[in-house]
Protein backbone atom coordinates (compact mmCIF):
# COMPACT_ATOMS: atom_id res chain seq x y z
CA UNK A 1 0.00 0.00 0.00
CA UNK A 2 2.85 2.36 0.73
CA UNK A 3 4.35 1.83 -2.72
CA UNK A 4 1.00 2.69 -4.33
CA UNK A 5 0.82 5.88 -2.25
CA UNK A 6 4.39 6.79 -3.23
CA UNK A 7 3.58 6.32 -6.92
CA UNK A 8 0.41 8.42 -6.62
CA UNK A 9 2.25 11.22 -4.80
CA UNK A 10 5.06 11.16 -7.37
CA UNK A 11 2.59 11.24 -10.27
CA UNK A 12 0.73 14.21 -8.80
CA UNK A 13 3.92 16.15 -8.12
CA UNK A 14 5.17 15.58 -11.66
CA UNK A 15 1.87 15.89 -13.54
CA UNK A 16 3.22 19.02 -15.24
CA UNK A 17 5.66 16.87 -17.27
CA UNK A 18 3.70 15.83 -20.36
CA UNK A 19 6.01 12.99 -21.43
CA UNK A 20 6.13 11.26 -18.01
CA UNK A 21 3.85 8.38 -17.12
CA UNK A 22 3.37 6.58 -13.81
CA UNK A 23 1.14 3.49 -13.78
CA UNK A 24 -2.12 3.83 -11.87
CA UNK A 25 -2.67 1.43 -9.00
CA UNK A 26 -5.75 -0.76 -8.80
CA UNK A 27 -6.90 -0.27 -5.18
CA UNK A 28 -9.30 -3.22 -5.08
CA UNK A 29 -6.41 -5.57 -5.89
CA UNK A 30 -3.86 -4.20 -3.42
CA UNK A 31 -3.09 -6.03 -0.20
CA UNK A 32 -0.32 -5.67 2.37
CA UNK A 33 1.79 -8.06 0.25
CA UNK A 34 0.59 -7.43 -3.32
CA UNK A 35 0.71 -4.26 -5.39
CA UNK A 36 -1.32 -4.29 -8.61
CA UNK A 37 -0.77 -1.60 -11.22
CA UNK A 38 -2.20 -0.98 -14.65
CA UNK A 39 -0.43 -2.76 -17.50
CA UNK A 40 1.57 -0.47 -19.75
CA UNK A 41 2.92 -1.65 -23.07
CA UNK A 42 6.42 -0.39 -23.53
CA UNK A 43 9.99 -1.20 -24.39
CA UNK A 44 13.16 -1.20 -22.33
CA UNK A 45 16.05 1.07 -23.23
CA UNK A 46 17.99 -1.85 -24.71
CA UNK A 47 15.12 -2.67 -27.06
CA UNK A 48 14.98 0.77 -28.66
CA UNK A 49 16.70 2.07 -31.78
CA UNK A 50 19.37 4.67 -31.05
CA UNK A 51 17.20 7.74 -31.76
CA UNK A 52 14.55 6.57 -29.30
CA UNK A 53 17.25 5.61 -26.78
CA UNK A 54 18.55 9.19 -26.87
CA UNK A 55 15.01 10.54 -26.45
CA UNK A 56 14.35 8.24 -23.50
CA UNK A 57 17.63 9.17 -21.82
CA UNK A 58 16.99 12.90 -22.37
CA UNK A 59 13.53 12.57 -20.83
CA UNK A 60 14.98 10.57 -17.92
CA UNK A 61 17.57 13.26 -17.22
CA UNK A 62 14.92 16.00 -17.40
CA UNK A 63 12.71 14.08 -14.96
CA UNK A 64 15.66 13.58 -12.58
CA UNK A 65 16.36 17.32 -12.59
CA UNK A 66 12.67 18.06 -11.97
CA UNK A 67 12.74 15.74 -8.97
CA UNK A 68 15.85 17.30 -7.49
CA UNK A 69 15.37 20.96 -8.38
CA UNK A 70 11.62 21.43 -8.57
CA UNK A 71 9.44 19.00 -6.64
CA UNK A 72 11.79 17.41 -4.12
CA UNK A 73 9.87 14.16 -4.53
CA UNK A 74 12.16 11.49 -5.94
CA UNK A 75 11.98 8.03 -7.41
CA UNK A 76 14.34 6.13 -5.12
CA UNK A 77 15.49 3.50 -7.64
CA UNK A 78 15.88 5.17 -11.06
CA UNK A 79 17.78 2.59 -13.11
CA UNK A 80 16.96 1.58 -16.68
CA UNK A 81 15.22 -1.60 -15.52
CA UNK A 82 12.57 0.56 -13.85
CA UNK A 83 11.87 2.60 -16.96
CA UNK A 84 9.87 1.93 -20.10
CA UNK A 85 9.37 3.89 -23.29
CA UNK A 86 5.66 3.50 -24.01
CA UNK A 87 4.07 3.31 -27.43
CA UNK A 88 3.33 7.04 -27.46
CA UNK A 89 6.93 8.01 -26.62
CA UNK A 90 6.35 8.69 -22.93
CA UNK A 91 8.85 7.74 -20.26
CA UNK A 92 7.17 5.36 -17.83
CA UNK A 93 8.65 4.93 -14.35
CA UNK A 94 8.08 1.71 -12.42
CA UNK A 95 8.77 0.33 -8.95
CA UNK A 96 8.11 2.98 -6.33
Amino acid sequence: RREAENAREFAEAHAHIPYLRVPDSIPDLITTRVLTLEWIDGRKLTELPSAEQRDMVRKGIDVCFAQLLSTGIVHADPHYGNMLYDNSGKLTLLDF
